[in-house]
C-alpha cells in the first residue's frame, strides 16, 4: 500500500480544484460588475423593471462568489489535513487520521453543489429578464463558472472515494498485524525493503519459525 502516493495525489488534486476555485471567484466578479452595467444601461434606457430585476441578480451573483470563497477556504483546509497523514505508521495510525478527512471532503461536495444549484437558477433568470434582448453576454460568462464547480464537485467525489479506499487497504494491513512504514524520500528506512526507489511494504512482524528438520 503506496500511503504517500494516494496521499500526494489527492493533495494534487486539491491543489488543482483551489486554482480553479480562484478562477471561478474571478469569473462571478466579472459577472456581477457585467450584471451591473447591464443594468445601469436599462435604466437609463427606460426600462426600469428591468434595471430592478438585473441589480437583483448582481447581488445574487455576488453572494454566490462569496461562497465559492467558502468552498475554496474548505477545499484548503482540507488539503492541509490530508498533507498531515502520516506516511508511516500503524495501520491504525491511518484510519484514525483519514476517517474524519471522509466527511470533510463530503462537506466540500455540498457545499460545491450547493452553489452550483443556484447558478443555474441565476443563469436560469438571466435568461428571462433579458428575454428578447441580449442575455448571451452575461449567460457566457456564468457558464465557464459552472463548468469549474462541476469538475471541483467531481474531484470532491473522487478524493473522497480515494480516501476510502486508502482506509480500506490499512484495514486489510492491519488483519495481518503487520506495520505500514513508507518512506516518500525513497530513503531506506526500517521494515522497507531495498535502499531507493520505490518504497517496497514490508511484514515486519515474525512468520511462524520453520518446523525442526
Amino acid at each position: 500500500m503506496d500511503i504517500g502516493g494516494t496521499v500526494q495525489a489527492v493533495a494534487d488534486q486539491l491543489r488543482q480544484m483551489g486554482t480553479g476555485l480562484d478562477r471561478a471567484e474571478g469569473g462571478l466578479g466579472a459577472a456581477e460588475a457585467s450584471a451591473g452595467r447591464i443594468a445601469s444601461t436599462a435604466a437609463r434606457s427606460g426600462f426600469a423593471a428591468v434595471a430592478v430585476q438585473l441589480r437583483a441578480l448582481a447581488d445574487r451573483i455576488g453572494r454566490a462568489r462569496i461562497r465559492v470563497v467558502g468552498v475554496h477556504t474548505s477545499v484548503d483546509q482540507l488539503r492541509a489535513a490530508v498533507d498531515g497523514v502520516p506516511r508511516q505508521g500503524t495501520p491504525k495510525d491511518v484510519v484514525t487520521v483519514v476517517t474524519p478527512l471522509i466527511a470533510r471532503a463530503s462537506k466540500v461536495a455540498a457545499e460545491n453543489a450547493a452553489v452550483l444549484q443556484e447558478l443555474q437558477k441565476v443563469e436560469a433568470a438571466v435568461a428571462k429578464v433579458l428575454q428578447g434582448g441580449q442575455p448571451q453576454q452575461l449567460i457566457a460568462q456564468l457558464q465557464p463558472v459552472r463548468q469549474v464547480l462541476a469538475a471541483v464537485g467531481q474531484g470532491a467525489l473522487g478524493g473522497r472515494r480515494t480516501l476510502e479506499g486508502l482506509i480500506g487497504q490499512a484495514r486489510r494491513v492491519g488483519d495481518s498485524g503487520a506495520p505500514v512504514v513508507i518512506d516518500v524520500t525513497g530513503g531506506p528506512v526500517p521494515g522497507v525493503v531495498g535502499g531507493g526507489g520505490t518504497p517496497t511494504i514490508h511484514d515486519s512482524a515474525p512468520g511462524p519459525a520453520s518446523p525442526p528438520s
